[in-house]
């Protein structure tokens, strides 16, 4: 009996003073300016507005550019030289905002149009919007496919009055005009070159008529700062940003905080998001949008589904990549429906493998902060995947590791291959015939170009709502679901099980990853 009170003594000594050891490395380990970990943020903010910049001068190709035949031509999922140039980019600028609208629909977004502007028509665009916006985030798409690439001195490409030159305009001027704080995504080739000027401080100089509200002087960032770099440099005009390594939220006053909150503060004010790095051209395969990023932003889901399908034609031989998004029934809000089960199933993977990569703190604020900020990021995570398929390279700021090759993305190609083989079991997705979508929106609204219908049975399968016939409708509920979330649910529970079975001092849980690079707390 002695000896077993010995040896129980000797256990408990042991487990005590591993747990002293762990407590003491956690609380050394901690940068001094972070708090408790919690997932609620104290601070919390929305996007309210939405500035659409398109200069797409539809019908004249960029100066800079030999576009090869064939090659990608659709603009939000619209054909631009089926309609005349005018109507063209009408449709094109109504659609972006249809597709912007589904990301954020709790709060009505106010947008603003500029379709081939000239310099003074943004200037005054920002400026209105930022009027209405006050101190919340605003959100700023450039499609600059009809111009020429951005220039090294970090200017974008407008058009005179009469659209018969191009003039470049500073995106320093652009910040200055849009205020903080503000999301600006880059659609164009090279758009990278301009990531310098977009991240680096900006002086609160003012020669706009008053309109210098914003203190960007006190946009601070940790790290030395080199003039018109941002955050240290590689020597090539790339910024480079300090990784946070660090345990838990920072749930404190950014102003009060250390170079950390700093830096989580410059986060907060400026966040970019570009398709390609400097010299770079966007892709002009055939196969894929002309706005591919846009694409991946925006409706992410039909983006995937193509590049499933062009990814793999040995498993979906006979699967027409075009319409193959149209072709699953359901909506993307009724997750009752394969579409939108589908669409589910995206937000739990990109959120995931975001909180595997990601410092908490960025993870914080880019996911848990700002609904359509969080939305753009877990689609940019797609656009990175595919686009460097595509031999391009995204960058953003904050900088993200690039998470094409993340295991997870294994479990999402699965959850595709098992509901279209599904689908097409069950007789709800033809292989060899799938009807020829019609012109129509994949958020949700429809368009026609005459009023003449087809015959009944010759009506093409809808990309507005993905709404099977109604007869269907009670079989596609019951029986084309994704096992993914059960099997989720069951890999856990055996992990529970198996994990409370070991001896307490040999079982060791891993803290989640607290630094761009993967490395344990």
């Amino acid at each position: 009996m002695g000896t077993l009170l010995h040896h129980y003594s000797l256990l408990n000594n042991s487990q005590s003073q591993q747990q002293q050891l762990l407590h003491n490395n956690y609380t050394h380990s901690s940068p001094p300016y972070l708090a408790t970990p919690t997932w609620r943020l104290k601070e919390r903010m929305k996007t309210v507005g939405v500035c659409l910049i398109l200069a797409l001068n539809i019908g004249t190709d960029p100066p800079d550019l030999n576009k090869p035949t064939p090659c990608a031509k659709l603009q939000c999922w619209l054909d631009p030289t089926s309609m005349s140039r005018a109507k063209a980019k009408e449709r094109i600028g109504e659609r972006l905002e249809q597709q912007y609208a589904k990301w954020q629909q709790r709060s009505k977004l106010k947008y603003r149009r500029a379709l081939d502007p000239t310099v003074d028509t943004v200037r005054e665009l920002c400026y209105r919007m930022r009027e209405t916006a006050k101190n919340e985030r605003v959100l700023l798409h450039y499609n600059g496919h009809g111009v020429p690439r951005p220039t090294a001195n970090g200017e974008i490409w407008l058009f005179d009055k009469h659209h018969t030159n191009y003039i470049p305009m500073s995106v320093t001027d652009l910040r200055r005009w849009i205020g903080k704080p503000s999301i600006l995504v880059l659609d164009c080739s090279g758009a990278g070159v301009l990531m310098p000027f977009l991240t680096s401080t900006l002086n609160d100089v003012s020669d706009d008529g008053g309109q210098a509200g914003w203190n960007f002087a006190s946009d601070v960032r940790s790290g030395p700062v080199s003039a018109a770099v941002g955050i240290g440099s590689n020597g090539s005009g790339v910024p480079i940003y300090r990784n946070q390594s660090s345990s838990g939220m920072d749930n404190s006053d950014p102003i009060d905080s250390g170079s950390g909150a700093d830096y989580l503060k410059a986060i907060r004010d400026t966040i970019v998001l570009c398709p390609t790095a400097q010299g770079e051209w966007l892709p002009l395969n055939p196969e894929f949008p002309a706005d591919i990023f846009t694409s991946c932003l925006t409706t992410p889901i039909p983006m995937a589904l193509r590049w499933f399908v062009h990814q793999n034609p040995l498993s979906t031989k006979g699967l027409n990549p075009e319409t193959i998004a149209d072709a699953i029934p359901g909506k993307l809000a009724d997750r009752k429906t394969p579409l939108g089960e589908l669409n589910w199933i995206f937000t739990a993977i990109t959120d995931t493998i975001a909180w595997n990569v990601l410092p908490s703190p960025l993870f914080q604020r880019l996911f848990r902060q700002d609904l359509l900020v969080a939305s753009m990021f877990r689609n940019f995570l797609l656009a990175d995947r595919i686009l460097r398929s595509l031999n391009c390279s995204p960058t953003s700021h904050p900088e993200l590791p690039s998470t094409c090759h993340h295991p997870l993305w294994q479990a999402w190609d699965l959850a595709v291959e098992g509901c279209l083989s599904q689908l097409i079991d069950d007789g709800l997705l033809r292989k060899s015939s799938i009807a020829v979508a019609t012109e129509e929106t994949r958020d949700g609204n429809q368009k026609h170009e005459t009023n003449e219908k087809p015959a009944k049975s010759q009506q093409p399968i809808s990309s507005a709502d993905h709404t099977p016939p109604a007869a269907a409708t009670e079989a596609i509920t019951s029986n084309v679901m994704a096992p993914f979330f059960a099997e989720q649910l069951t890999a856990f529970e055996i992990w529970l099980e198996f994990a409370s079975q070991k001896a307490r001092n040999k079982l060791v849980i891993k803290s989640p990853p607290s630094s761009m690079g993967g490395t344990p707390l």
